[in-house]
């Protein structure tokens, strides 16, 4: 994000030297990767009427993206020595039969849910840890699971459908929720919006393209927090051009 920063940096000198009305903050805060404590800190200590994200987005006005909620499954099995199928009982194998019944509910009811900017909701299987030893049924088997969410879905009717998903493979698997981050949906005709579109305009000499993301961006958070206080001019919006300090495929958290 090092073009976003010189980018904002750039506006707030600017400005600093006009006769702009207002107070302009600037957030260069950490941790977006993960768990966006530097954003949750500074909305703590601020607030503001209007909030732009600069993350890349190819000239475009994005209004939009998803969230995520990620999740803990357990299974539990008979730990016992290879040898003595008679009483060993795998927890890798239960964890089997939930992994095929989550990949069939990503793919015949949550690809089916769709918004028109950030597409589909979405859902994977992103960690499995299970059994001790190559001669013994494991005893114990996780998988971390990770649910994309849309403008709209809670967390908690994300962790119901999770945890019937779940309760049909294995009536005593353990499904616990880890961290949740809000999707994000901004109003196209609020006042914010359309002074950026008209800026883009004034120097690319077109509107520009309205847009979502499908990852998650620190941009809820600020929202969640009240900014804008009429709550319909939040929004993100693109640097014209990508950092080229940046991978290419790299698009947030």
């Amino acid at each position: 994000m090092k073009g976003s920063a010189a980018a904002v940096m750039s506006a707030a000198s600017a400005l600093a030297g006009s006769d702009f009305p207002g107070r302009v903050l600037i957030a260069l805060v950490a941790d977006e990767e993960y768990a966006s404590l530097g954003a949750q800190d500074f909305v703590r200590r601020h607030n503001a009427d209007a909030c732009i994200l600069t993350e890349p987005r190819e000239g475009r006005l994005v209004l939009a993206h998803k969230g995520f909620v990620w999740a803990d499954i357990v299974t539990t099995g008979k730990a016992a020595h290879g040898s003595r199928w008679d009483l060993g009982v795998s927890a890798i194998v239960k964890m089997g039969k939930i992994i095929t019944a989550l990949d069939r509910f990503d793919e015949q009811v949550l690809r089916n849910r769709t918004h028109p900017l950030v597409g589909p909701a979405s859902q994977h299987c992103s960690m499995i840890r299970g059994g001790s030893g190559l001669s013994t049924y494991a005893e114990e088997c996780s998988l971390q699971v990770e649910r994309r969410t849309l403008p709209g879905e809670t967390p908690e009717r994300v962790m119901q459908e999770l945890r019937e998903v779940v309760r049909r493979s294995d009536e005593r698997a353990q499904v616990r929720h880890l961290l949740e981050r809000p999707a994000l949906s901004c109003d196209a005709n609020s006042k914010i919006a359309a002074c950026l579109g008209e800026a883009a305009r004034t120097v690319t000499g077109q509107i520009p393209e309205i847009a979502g993301a499908s990852y998650w961006m620190d941009a809820a958070l600020f929202a969640a927090a009240g900014i804008p206080k009429d709550g319909r001019v939040q929004l993100k919006v693109a640097c014209r051009k990508r950092d080229k300090g940046r991978q290419s495929g790299h698009r947030g958290q």
